[in-house]
């Protein structure tokens, strides 16, 4: 009796070792012949199948996803080359250097393949986009924390180092600035495969504002000679050149100059996180409500002295007196201190104590 249950036992275990075998074994024929229908793509056959993506893609960039990315980006064969646009277009992210960053890249792009017709060659070289909202695994993959982010992809499988392919190398990523231009774009693609192109922008626009200025500028000679004496006596009035002083000042301590040559986006949004960021982390940049904080505590500096040297001294009743110098020295030396903090977190240069 006990040797016929130690062989039912053996029945057993000998069943169940041979149905896990045998799993293990069709698992492996599956991935074996996912591997093999994979590479039986010829490089000629995937060559003109991204070819014909980018012909019908609008401007010349191809949209991919998680679903497509690593046929196209990391599988071999792949007999080219890739420039490839991490972003967040949607409107919830507020990436304001994203959007502008995609149309310089699109001018890339189109710029490239009109090239290419003309002189009736193959391309070496395509442009892909991916967005955060519909490639969420390649961004994790790549470990993105920021956006947008452009890197080159050369041909072949893609990684330099040997296990892992959501890899970019250093030399590979480009360092996008906040007055990022197709000509920047266009620089790092020739250092990077070689290829040279020769960004023409459309001047049209350009022409047409230039001959709108040029007729109002013509339209108003008459009415502004008819108007000239009552010009004169508003341009005499103190009070217009208070104002235009302060908001000169203003503009020239909250940069905003700066924000209309480079065009900086409002504030920053983390895409995975949600944080948002009005102060640029780092000297030589800025975010557009950066520059109207700035420029808001300095003008509460420059008004609060203003105030004590020019308005409180003259008050007739002593402790009113007393009261607006106090309440003056109190808002110069908070708006004061805010600035300086601000600064010194922008450079430590000027750190210190206070």
């Amino acid at each position: 009796f006990i040797n016929l249950q130690n062989m039912r036992a053996a029945t057993i275990l000998f069943a169940a070792v041979s149905l896990i075998l045998c799993f293990i074994s069709s698992v492996s024929s599956a991935s074996t012949s996912s591997k093999k229908q994979t590479n039986s793509v010829s490089p000629e056959v995937k060559l003109q199948q991204i070819k014909d993506m980018a012909m019908k893609s609008k401007g010349n960039v191809i949209t991919l996803d998680d679903s497509t990315y690593n046929y196209y980006a990391l599988s071999k064969p792949r007999p080219y080359a890739l420039i490839v646009l991490l972003t967040a277009a949607h409107p919830k992210f507020k990436c304001g250097i994203c959007k502008q960053l995609d149309s310089e890249l699109v001018l890339l792009a189109s710029t490239y393949f009109k090239h290419l017709q003309e002189q009736k060659e193959e391309p070496k070289v395509f442009f892909l986009r991916l967005d955060y909202e519909s490639s969420q695994k390649v961004f994790h993959s790549y470990e993105v924390s920021s956006v947008p982010l452009v890197f080159f992809v050369p041909s072949g499988m893609g990684s330099e180092r040997s296990g892992k392919e959501y890899y970019i190398s250093p030399r590979d990523k480009f360092q996008v600035q906040a007055d990022v231009t197709a000509e920047t774009l266009a620089t790092f693609l020739n250092e990077r495969a070689n290829v040279s192109i020769t960004i023409k922008r459309s001047m049209i626009w350009s022409y047409i504002a230039l001959l709108c200025m040029f007729a109002v500028l013509a339209a108003l000679v008459q009415p502004v000679i008819n108007a000239l004496p009552l010009i004169i006596r508003v341009i005499q009035l103190k009070y217009i050149w208070i104002v235009v002083s302060a908001g000169v000042y203003t503009c020239a301590i909250s940069g905003l100059i700066f924000d209309i040559i480079r065009s900086p986006q409002m504030y920053y949004a983390n895409p995975q996180t949600g944080q948002i960021m009005f102060f640029y982390p780092q000297s030589g940049n800025q975010f557009v409500v950066e520059g109207f904080v700035i420029g808001f505590l300095n003008l509460a500096c420059a008004a609060s002295l203003i105030f004590l040297t020019a308005f409180a001294p003259y008050f007739k009743d002593e402790s009113n007196r007393k009261i607006g110098i106090v309440v003056g020295l109190i808002v110069f030396a908070v708006c004061f201190r805010m600035v300086k903090n601000l600064y010194i977190m922008k450079n430590n240069w000027y750190g210190g104590k206070y």
